[in-house]
């Protein structure tokens, strides 16, 4: 049987992780794991979802049974793993060069759409 100190221990960790390199310090845990991993893949939001099941168990006497505590682990272990590979450099770094590119792109049709242009009217 898990106690609720091992679930307090560990959200507090990901409290802590989520805060440095997600920049989710605000706000209900819920919301804030919600936020932090909204591009992870599917493992990883399957054990967050998991870690939260857990978390609301752990009030009640009854369920607190059900949590299998090496699954939780490995849940645990997977989202811990996850925020500690997220580089906040690379991805600011990947949204600008994002817009960058998007701008490019429409300034390169509008150009090409310009040229056009004044090929089909004789002006070219």
């Amino acid at each position: 049987m898990i106690e609720q100190n091992t679930i307090t221990r560990m959200e507090t960790a990901l409290d802590k992780l989520m805060a440095e390199k997600a920049g989710q310090s605000g706000g209900r845990f819920e919301r804030r794991l919600a936020k932090s991993i909204r591009r992870a893949p599917r493992r990883v939001k399957k054990a967050a979802g998991a870690l939260l099941q857990a978390r609301s168990y752990a009030g009640h006497p009854k369920l607190v049974v059900q949590i299998d505590e090496r699954q939780l682990d490995r849940h645990f272990t997977t989202l811990i793993n996850y925020l500690r590979s997220i580089d906040l450099v690379e991805r600011r770094k990947g949204l600008v060069l994002s817009i960058l590119g998007g701008i490019g792109f429409s300034l390169l049709l509008v150009f090409g759409l310009f040229v056009g242009w004044m090929v089909w009217r004789g002006y070219l």
